[in-house]
This record gives structure tokens, C-alpha cells and sequence, in this order.
């Protein structure tokens, strides 16, 4: 990589996805495969729902709230679909992505 590459970045992310198809060697990889991609539909389905609720209680305007009821009942529908240990894992990712966020927002 070049001099200012994303160095760590690739690392750790090689280092997480390398424990999540070790932390599944009892799956077949069709499974593994699966899992990771629910697990990734959730972890991004977690902030909109989250970010259309807010929108939902703090917008103003009736289309403005529509918009942000049909956007608030798409992606819990989506996010029921995942299934509950993908759900429970992307929300432990966000979870763990949370101090991270907190620690950069203070800098």
C-alpha cells in the first residue's frame, strides 16, 4: 500500500472477517456466506431504523413524517427479515463501533 494508505483499516478488517469464518468452521461456506451478508443487512438496517424513528418524532411538515413513517416501517420490515442471531450481532456491532464514534467525536 501506498504511504497513507488505509493500513490498519485493511488489517483489522482482514482480522474480522478471517475470526468470522473461523468462529463458523462448523457452517458449510454457502452458510458462512449467508451470515455475513445478513449480518452486514443488519448492521446497516440498525442506524435507519434508528435515524428514521428520530425522524419520525423531531421532523417537521406532514410529508416530511410520512416520508419518515414509510422509511421507518421499510426498514424494520427489511430488518425482520434478517433473523434474530443476525439482528442480535449486528447490534453488537454497532454496539462495539459506539466508542469509537464517541472517542473521534471528542478529538
Amino acid at each position: 500500500m501506498s504511504e497513507g494508505g488505509p493500513v490498519v483499516g485493511v488489517l483489522v478488517s482482514s482480522a474480522l472477517a478471517s475470526a468470522l469464518v473461523v468462529s463458523n468452521y462448523s457452517r458449510s461456506l454457502v452458510q458462512v456466506f449467508t451470515f455475513s451478508i445478513l449480518l452486514s443487512t443488519a448492521a446497516t438496517l440498525l442506524p435507519y431504523v434508528v435515524s428514521s424513528a428520530a425522524w419520525l418524532w423531531r421532523g417537521t411538515g406532514g410529508v416530511s413524517r410520512v416520508i419518515a413513517a414509510a422509511a421507518l416501517a421499510y426498514s424494520a420490515y427489511a430488518l425482520a427479515g434478517v433473523g434474530s442471531e443476525s439482528l442480535w450481532w449486528g447490534g453488537v456491532l454497532v454496539a462495539a463501533g459506539l466508542p469509537i464514534f464517541w472517542w473521534l467525536r471528542r478529538r
